[in-house]
């Protein structure tokens, strides 16, 4: 699903624990434990702070990771984000 803009579930349905390379979610709506990298994680906290749109999410990242903000890059986190809605921990909204 293309969204205009996505936020984060709310902050206190979730428990996380951070290993080395990876971290743990608990999320308590769902009854769910999921395993994020950090690229799922770093999506989250900004969505977090506030909606933003997959765009947005592009940017703000590319700058952090250093990297170029084009198609790849945009569709790349497009794709995390739809398979963060499929774990139900972001959702789409209007804005």
């Amino acid at each position: 699903m293309s969204a205009s803009s996505w936020q984060a579930a709310a902050a206190d349905d979730l428990l996380w624990e951070a290993w080395e390379e990876a971290f743990t979610v608990y999320h308590r709506a769902t009854g769910e434990t999921h395993l994020l990298n950090v690229l799922p994680v770093e999506i989250l906290s900004l969505l977090q702070e506030r909606p933003r749109s997959t765009e947005e999410i592009a940017a703000e990242l590319a700058a952090r990771c250093e990297v170029v903000n084009d198609g790849p890059w945009h569709r790349r986190v497009a794709d995390i984000l739809e398979e963060l809605e499929a774990l139900s921990l972001v959702e789409p909204v209007d804005r």
